[in-house]
């Protein structure tokens, strides 16, 4: 499996949540989605972003 840094994947994880969040709103708006799980799996992709920008941060720290 091909490796990223954590500067990749904090990219992704944001162009990702750009993505789905209008999208989510749509589904529920048309029913096709239920507010709650919308709701909770935004949150768990923020979730992975901020572990993302604490890694980030936590490596900028280690080079300086």
């Amino acid at each position: 499996m091909q490796q990223f840094s954590v500067t990749e994947k904090l990219a992704e994880i944001k162009r990702e949540l750009k993505l789905r969040r209008p999208f989510y709103r749509r589904q529920v708006e048309l029913g096709k989605m239920k507010p709650h799980v919308a709701a909770l799996q935004i949150a768990v992709l923020e979730a992975i972003q901020a572990d993302y920008e604490q890694q980030q941060l936590a490596a900028g720290e280690r080079l300086l």
